[in-house]
């Protein structure tokens, strides 16, 4: 008779890795920053993370080093204050400051990586 409990377990922790690492990957999209700040897709922009610290990445083995995401938001608000005049917010809405002309509307997100050595 033949046991194969040994192979069943690799399945299990692969599985478990490749879960591990989808949900991950989810939380650090596109769309989660996009909902989470309220802009389009399209307005996240998302340098991809290096992979030179992982794990299996040549050569294989640990390499005391990971990444960490920076996540910059950056808003400017402009609109008309009612009295004629246009008013820029730069902290999204929560201050305003009469609006010389030169400043545009725009929201977006920033997403860089910085390398931490361990």
């Amino acid at each position: 008779m033949k046991d194969d409990s040994g192979c069943s377990w690799v399945v299990v922790l692969a599985i478990c890795y490749f879960l591990y690492v989808g949900s991950s990957a989810a939380w650090r999209s596109k769309t989660r920053y996009a909902l989470q700040y309220g802009v389009p897709d399209k307005d996240v922009h998302y340098n991809r993370r290096p992979h030179d610290c992982d794990f299996l990445a040549a050569p294989v083995g640990d390499k005391n080093c990971h990444y960490d995401s920076n996540v910059q938001y950056h808003s400017v608000l402009v609109r008309d204050n009612g009295l004629g005049y246009s008013v820029v917010s730069y902290d999204d809405g929560k201050t305003w400051q009469p609006n010389d002309g030169s400043a545009i509307a725009e929201r977006y997100v920033m997403i860089s990586w910085t390398r931490i050595d361990d």
